[in-house]
């Protein structure tokens, strides 16, 4: 019987670094995509800022879970709500980058930026 700091350290704390780490991953693979391709992205400075604000969010989540070592009673609600946050910000990272590999012509992020800025801002918006 795992005691329940056991349960957090073992299932929680692993799922939420688990999905927050393949979210980090993804960014950085996407903001190294760009600077490779760089010749034919169009950069947009609100794009810039925002891929910079997520970058220091997942990092700021990374130190945040850490609060939570010491609570004892996990429902599963509050594993729900808690593994929520990292899906969240790995929908935010799959929504701020476009698939610039398969693109033949230029790249235009502004274009992306305006065109996802619905289902980006309402991610944002769960998230807080």
């Amino acid at each position: 019987m795992l005691k329940t700091t056991d349960y957090f350290d073992h299932i929680v704390l692993i799922l939420y670094v688990v999905i927050l780490g393949l979210a980090m991953v993804q960014h950085i693979s996407n903001i190294g995509c760009a600077i490779r391709l760089r010749k034919k992205v169009d950069t947009y400075w609100v794009h810039t800022l925002w891929a910079i604000l997520i970058s220091i969010l997942q990092t700021q989540m990374a130190e945040h879970v850490w609060g939570f070592r010491g609570h004892d009673n996990w429902s599963n609600l509050n594993v729900l709500l808690l593994i929520a946050n990292p899906i969240l910000i790995y929908l935010l990272v799959a929504l701020s980058f476009p698939e610039m590999e398969s693109v033949d012509g230029r790249v235009d992020l502004k274009k992306h930026f305006i065109n996802n800025q619905k289902p980006f801002f309402l991610s944002w918006e769960l998230l807080l």
